[in-house]
């Protein structure tokens, strides 16, 4: 037991000898080390909830400028004369990505989505066998054309004669469903 007393005892010293007061130089200098590493753990630890926060203000004020962006399109299109030139500019797009694909007469056409593709089954099985609710039917002088855009693929192709007797009396229905253009 006095091996082990004395032991205890050596021990007891040497702490007692670390816990000595320290010099005011050493306690300025322990407290810069000490003040340095709570900085940086401060720094890092707001790193992330800060980039989160620009990351979330950033976020909603895109929502916001697409919002407006939706909002501005919607009054535009209630006025008729906007609405016009809204339909002739997205029908420009379609034929415009159908001539990419496909060599395009250079004639006037008129671009129809098609919204009830049983009908159209019904009056041209043939030709609308493949289409769906959503094609784009464009019709030249001389064909008519079957386009889904969202697929970029030409569904069906036929010729077509232009009998203008006939259109004026169909020119009622056409309007209520069909845009015509001049192609440039």
């Amino acid at each position: 037991m006095e091996i082990g007393s004395t032991n205890f005892l050596q021990r007891r010293v040497v702490e007692v000898e670390e816990e000595k007061p320290m010099k005011n130089e050493q306690k300025k200098q322990h407290n810069r080390i000490v003040e340095k590493k709570s900085r940086k753990k401060i720094s890092w630890g707001l790193v992330p909830f800060i980039l989160a926060i620009i990351g979330l203000a950033g976020g909603l004020v895109y929502l916001y400028l697409e919002y407006q962006k939706t909002q501005n399109k919607i009054k535009a299109l209630k006025d008729p004369q906007k609405r016009l030139e809204f339909d002739k500019e997205q029908a420009e797009e379609v034929v415009k990505k159908l001539c990419k694909i496909m060599l395009c007469p250079n004639e006037e056409y008129t671009v129809a989505i098609i919204t009830d593709i049983e009908t159209a089954k019904n009056e041209n099985p043939v030709f609308f066998k493949d289409a769906r609710n959503g094609d784009r039917f464009i019709l030249f002088k001389t064909k008519a054309v079957i386009f889904r855009e969202e697929e970029n693929l030409i569904i069906n192709v036929a010729p077509y004669v232009y009998n203008p007797q006939n259109s004026t009396e169909n020119e009622s229905n056409k309007q209520q469903n069909q845009q015509t253009i001049g192609n440039k």
